[in-house]
């Protein structure tokens, strides 16, 4: 199975609720690997919604005291805890990767988080990114060099289809075409929008159909402290299982055009060198 997948989206259909899902699901389902889950928008309001499924981190550490930090009211040691851990899957983990977010406090370092990044890249058997349309471009290329596949999510509305196309199109300029993989988020039979319609819009084929989930479910499903992918019965559930028996006959890729850590130290640079301009 490929190890650097990126999920990429030019609007905001979910699809930071599919990368948990599909990482709680993956680390669930082969306990003996190490799944890395990469919030490249992890900002800083979205911690709130993390911290109701996630408990306490290493030591005495607790995930109130890192969005603590990141909001800048309190000072510790980030080290002791800059990766999230779930309750019940010790072998997944978040890396918040809003670096952007995280520089204006002092303790908090890009260094320590390429460094961190690179130990845990090291130790990761899947290492799923996320990113949506307000993510740096020196990071957006990053993802789309380094990643073994790409998918694109997307949601059944005109306008979202249109950003979507213009994604696919220019993915595929850059030679990316074998290793694109359309996900459909929230779809509803009802919708007036048909997957006719939408497989006539764009130019690669619907690969995963994600069924639509409500607002208010996922707001519970946060507040009870529970995934959605905890129920083994959920349409939901049973569409990410779907999509991870299509992935486990995708190869695994051999080799990568780059070293990981060598474009992480370029990517730093570039963004750097912008700052100073």
């Amino acid at each position: 199975m490929p190890k650097l997948w990126s999920i990429l989206s030019p609007v905001s259909p979910g699809k930071t609720a599919f990368q948990l899902n599909l990482a709680y699901l993956m680390a669930k389902m082969s306990p003996e690997k190490q799944v890395l889950a990469v919030d490249f928008n992890f900002l800083k309001p979205d911690l709130a919604a993390f911290l109701d499924f996630s408990v306490e981190s290493s030591g005495t550490k607790t995930l109130v005291d890192l969005y603590n930090l990141l909001l800048g009211y309190q000072t510790i040691v980030l080290e002791d805890f800059l990766t999230i851990p779930f309750n019940d899957l010790p072998n997944l983990r978040i890396l918040p990767g809003d670096l952007e977010a995280m520089n204006p406090f002092e303790n908090v370092s890009r260094d320590l988080w390429f460094k961190f990044f690179k130990q845990l890249r090291d130790t990761s058997e899947v290492i799923l990114f996320e990113a949506g349309r307000n993510v740096h471009h020196s990071a957006l290329q990053f993802l789309i060099a380094e990643s073994d596949l790409l998918f694109i999510c997307t949601e059944p509305d005109p306008l979202a289809l249109l950003h979507t196309r213009s994604l696919i199109h220019s993915l595929i300029s850059q030679g990316r075409l074998e290793d694109l993989r359309l996900v459909l988020l929230r779809y509803r039979p009802e919708s007036a929008i048909t997957l006719d319609y939408i497989s006539k819009l764009l130019p690669i084929p619907v690969h995963t159909i994600i069924p639509n989930v409500s607002d208010r479910e996922y707001q519970k499903q946060f507040l009870d402290a529970q995934l959605i992918a905890k129920n083994d019965k959920h349409p939901y559930t049973k569409s990410l299982m779907g999509f991870l028996d299509k992935m486990a006959e995708v190869p695994k890729v051999q080799e990568v055009k780059k070293p990981v850590w060598k474009t992480l130290l370029t990517t730093r640079k570039f963004i750097r060198k912008s700052q100073n301009t």
